[in-house]
């Protein structure tokens, strides 16, 4: 028994630390754990040398180069250290933890590769489906000024400026760039145009600007001055505003 147990100490000599000799079948074999996984197979494989690619995370491009010459190392060397640095019930064993952290770095590039395909089409979805929402926001802000300036019995000078001045204050919105509207965090633009009369279709409008890029929706509501002199934007042209960008009330 005393000779099985020396035989089985010289045969698995893992976790004695730098400098042990590792098995071939162990030392020449390329781990791909840690060539991809790098710091993080390292934390779990007591391999710390591999910590030594997070500062790389922040040098760029030339990181990313860094970071694969590295790899390349860690792969070469990640079972040597491995089996030096943490205490294996034997070979196999050790094989059997890199086989499955093999697979889960092939699980990652796999992962990585579907969410480069599917991700631009789901964001872009996500940004439509947000300026949709901002848009029914910023229309039905337009209609309460209005409602408030008849309230009120309050009457918008009909000028550019003069709209953009009287809608700021019904909104309570305050960021205007003459005659602009911003809302505070930037994602709405509400923009005036008047020309003193506001009779006909196209003298007077807002046009209201949500997003950017594709996701980018631009309505423009004409505004009218009706005959008590306040002013008022049609049921017609509020439906087809959100017929035109598939907004539901």
């Amino acid at each position: 028994m005393e000779n099985l147990n020396k035989t089985f100490s010289e045969e698995n000599n893992s976790g004695q630390g730098k400098g042990t000799p590792a098995p071939d079948i162990v030392a020449k074999k390329f781990n791909w754990g840690a060539f991809g996984l790098t710091f993080i197979w390292g934390l779990f494989n007591k391999t710390y040398i591999t910590l030594l690619v997070i500062p790389t995370i922040f040098l760029g491009a030339w990181g990313l180069l860094i970071q694969f010459v590295l790899g390349i190392w860690f792969g070469i060397k990640g079972n040597t250290w491995a089996w030096q640095n943490k205490k294996w019930n034997s070979v196999e064993h050790f094989q059997s933890v890199q086989k499955k952290w093999a697979a889960g770095l092939l699980i990652v590039v796999i992962a990585g590769m579907f969410w480069g395909m599917f991700s631009p089409a789901l964001i872009k979805k996500t940004s439509a489906q947000m300026s949709k929402a901002t848009t029914k926001v910023a229309i039905d802000q337009i209609l309460e000024s209005l409602a408030l300036q008849e309230a009120l019995e309050e009457k918008c000078e009909l000028s550019s400026n003069g709209l953009a001045k009287c809608f700021e204050k019904r909104m309570n919105v305050r960021s205007v760039n003459n005659n602009q509207i911003v809302s505070s965090a930037g994602s709405i633009i509400w923009e005036f145009t008047a020309n003193g009369v506001c009779k006909n279709k196209g003298d007077c409008s807002v046009k209201i600007s949500i997003g950017e890029g594709d996701a980018k929706m631009e309505t423009i509501l004409p505004i009218y001055l009706k005959n008590n002199g306040y002013l008022e934007v049609k049921a017609e042209d509020i439906e087809d505003a959100k017929r035109k960008h598939g907004i539901t009330n």
